[in-house]
């Protein structure tokens, strides 16, 4: 049972990570159109990624 919960864990904590990069830049990554909208999913998505993968390779 343990070994399921640690990738949902991991995921919780992903979305966690994207949510406070839009708390942390919401004037950047806020768009009025839809397009505009999924760029900026995408620009947080980018963000988070870069930062778990510098932290990977720090701790490797």
């Amino acid at each position: 049972m343990l070994i399921e919960h640690v990738p949902r864990n991991r995921t919780e904590a992903y979305h966690q990570l994207q949510s406070n990069i839009r708390k942390t830049y919401s004037g950047i990554f806020q768009g009025k159109r839809v397009v505009e909208n999924r760029v900026s999913a995408h620009a947080a998505r980018l963000v988070a990624n870069c930062i778990i993968a510098y932290n990977s390779m720090i701790l490797d």
